[in-house]
């Protein structure tokens, strides 16, 4: 399994796609900082968008997570799986007696592991801006919590937030995964990914229609998008229940996905 593991991390790092979607972030960075130091100017100190160096990470990443992570992650599984099966690659790597489960684990685990570096790079490089551009405070406010807190605990704050918007690209990736795995073309996977993630952003739209009647507030946390725009400041409050209800959400979809794919992805004659 290490063997296999490592020769699809080896094939992943040799796109150029994968070092270029490392090289954007500083710049995607700089530009949320300039951005966010404009938006300092119009608001309060007190205003949970007011950016410090401590909170910066949030603020940076929030404006890009769900357009660029989630195309990153949506491209990089197409080419991983999809891509490599109908130009002949895949094939190539099953005649070397490798189990079809055992292929399939290296390529999952190696973009989960390529996304979780590529959110990683971009906390480092957005602390990094958050010191350079922005001024310290004694006191940090955060969303939906009434008292101030201290940079420390403002920092621990943007860690955990950046964990959670890892585990939520991962959901995302184990839908793209489903979908690359039953694709007959890399442009088949893409438009149907891109579509699940248009539906999951209009769904809190059209259930907020019948909000009154239903009871939308945890509902609306089936869309992914909603938990990456919403969700995952409200998992980070005292909310219990919404916090629960959107961790087992996203498990929810990086399990079945993961185990749909898996048996897809084993089976022999689906290979033919």
């Amino acid at each position: 399994m290490r063997s296999i593991f490592l020769c699809e991390w080896e094939r992943l790092w040799s796109k150029k796609s994968s070092i270029l979607f490392f090289i954007l972030i500083p710049f995607l960075v700089l530009v949320t900082a300039l951005q966010s130091r404009e938006n300092n100017e119009v608001l309060e100190k007190t205003d949970p968008q007011y950016s410090f160096w401590s909170n910066f990470p949030v603020m940076s990443i929030a404006e890009v997570f769900m357009l660029y992570f989630n195309i990153v992650a949506v491209l990089i599984i197409i080419m991983s799986f999809t891509h490599e099966y109908r130009t002949g690659q895949l094939r190539m790597v099953l005649q070397r007696s490798f189990r079809f489960s055992s292929v399939f684990w290296a390529k999952y685990f190696s973009v989960l592991l390529y996304l979780f570096l590529l959110v990683g790079a971009y906390f480092i490089c957005s602390l990094a801006a958050g010191w350079l551009f922005f001024d310290s405070a004694e006191k940090v406010y955060l969303f939906f919590q009434p008292e101030p807190v201290s940079p420390l605990h403002s920092l621990g704050y943007s860690a955990a937030y950046f964990l959670l918007s890892y585990l939520s690209l991962s959901a995302v990736a184990s839908v793209a995964v489903l979908v690359g795995v039953i694709s007959r073309s890399s442009t088949t996977a893409f438009a149907i990914t891109a579509g699940f993630l248009l539906a999951s952003m209009l769904f809190p739209v059209l259930l907020g229609m019948f909000g009154e009647s239903i009871g939308y507030s945890q509902y609306v946390y089936f869309s992914l998008i909603e938990i990456q725009f919403s969700g995952i400041v409200q998992m980070l409050t005292d909310q219990v229940f919404l916090k629960g209800w959107i961790l087992a959400v996203m498990m929810a979809y990086i399990l079945l996905g993961t185990a749909v794919s898996l048996i897809i992805f084993s089976r022999r004659d689906s290979l033919h």
